[in-house]
């Protein structure tokens, strides 16, 4: 799982990626105080992510950074306006629009194929203030594999009584970084599972989607402190799927052994599963034979809610409670495509859902997106809750198994 992160001091400052999900490498200075750097992981097909710390005298000078070979679709300066800065890798505060532009790609050595006709490559700068002896900056906020396990484990310690992991998930590198792909289960265990409404909720299929896996933590959070909805409801989540993917810095897809570094888009393969990502998420569902199965990604390109749902519940309540609980606007819901339906087909899964979260519009009044992107997830926790009580006796009806809900 290489990742050609790095140390790298010039001058007075040190660029360093060189630490689990960093991204960053070959940082170059061009031009007084502005420093080229690459984020292509290898052959991968695509980058739009970076992750990486500067060390300084921390004297308030200003830098520019250039990441020279993204490929995004979108190459606008909005499109890029997730670029973060922190000084604790808490707290991550915008770089801002107005520090930003696009600019023409770099190409790396040696120069590979690279991206789609869809996907053209540039490249961006940002001028970064260095006011800490410490700064850290990356696009998006990242999520990491520490911050769900602080997640899994402060839930377990404030709601014992109503919290239990998962059993873990090997992956091609997990005994390398010591990060197996699991998740966490949030219900009343007193009352049986078949009398509940069980939803399977997953996100990090692309380890880039850190508003999704943001959302996914905001709507755990909100859950264990509902006890009415932990009777009624037993909720399955998997906060990061692609967790090599995460941890190796890269963008879309996963990584896998051998040569071939490009990876693999894992959420093409719940048919065949092939992959050991998607064959822990098949096995869950299988075990659990959800009502409601959800999966979180990120609207790149976009500042309205979208979502994907099969057309049985298109026009229900449903879709009417879940637009009722958000905040932004929720386009009208788009029919789920084949691929996606995989868990209705194979586990009788009555609905299916893949809800597009916003990586570039905040949630009012929030102003940093790690918040935004929290307040999103527990907003969905009312909507998606709310709708599928709606539909209870629809549910019920469709569900191929037996439950008194």
């Amino acid at each position: 799982m290489s990742m050609p992160a790095k140390r790298v001091s010039i001058g007075e400052l040190t660029f360093d990626s060189h630490f689990s999900c960093g991204n960053g490498y070959d940082f170059t200075e061009i031009a007084p105080g502005h420093y080229r750097f690459w984020t292509r992981a290898g052959s991968a097909l695509y980058s739009w992510r970076f992750f990486f710390r500067i060390l300084s005298p921390g004297d308030g000078r200003e830098i520019i950074l250039e990441a020279a070979d993204f490929n995004h679709a979108g190459r606008t300066v909005w499109n890029e306006s997730a670029a973060v800065r922190s000084t604790d890798r808490e707290h991550w505060r915008d770089i801002g629009q107005e520090n930003i532009s696009v600019t023409d790609y770099t190409p790396g050595d040696p120069p590979l194929p690279y991206g789609d006709s869809g996907h053209i490559p540039y490249g961006v700068r940002c001028t970064v203030r260095l006011d800490a002896p410490e700064v850290w900056v990356a696009v998006p906020v990242p999520f990491t594999p520490k911050d769900r396990d602080r997640l899994f484990t402060g839930l377990a310690a404030a709601h014992p009584e109503y919290v239990r992991q998962e059993a873990p998930g090997e992956t091609y590198h997990s005994n390398e970084t010591g990060h197996p792909v699991t998740g966490m289960e949030l219900t009343d265990f007193s009352i049986p599972p078949e009398r509940k409404i069980r939803c399977v909720v997953i996100a990090g299929e692309h380890p880039s989607e850190s508003a999704g896996m943001y959302a996914c933590r905001g709507m755990m959070e909100a859950l264990a402190d509902r006890r009415e909805l932990l009777r009624t409801f037993d909720f399955h989540f998997v906060p990061i799927v692609n967790i090599d993917g995460v941890c190796s810095g890269r963008s879309y897809h996963n990584t896998i052994p051998g040569g071939d570094d490009i990876g693999y888009n894992i959420s093409m393969d719940y048919e065949k599963t092939e992959y050991p990502e998607t064959r822990y998420i098949y096995g869950l569902v299988e075990k659990i034979r959800p009502h409601f199965f959800l999966r979180l990604h990120n609207g790149r390109h976009r500042d309205r809610f979208e979502c994907f749902v099969n057309g049985e519940y298109k026009h229900t309540r449903f879709i009417e409670e879940l637009g009722k609980a958000l905040t932004i606007p929720l386009d009208p819901p788009r029919e789920s495509n084949d691929r996606e339906m995989w868990v209705r087909r194979h586990c009788g899964t009555p609905v299916v859902m893949t809800f597009e979260t916003l990586l570039l519009r905040k949630n009012p009044p929030f102003m940093e997106w790690k918040e935004s992107y929290l307040s999103v997830g527990r907003e969905l926790l009312d909507g998606i809750t709310n709708g599928l009580n709606a539909v209870k006796t629809q549910l019920n009806k469709e569900a191929e198994h037996e439950s008194d809900l």
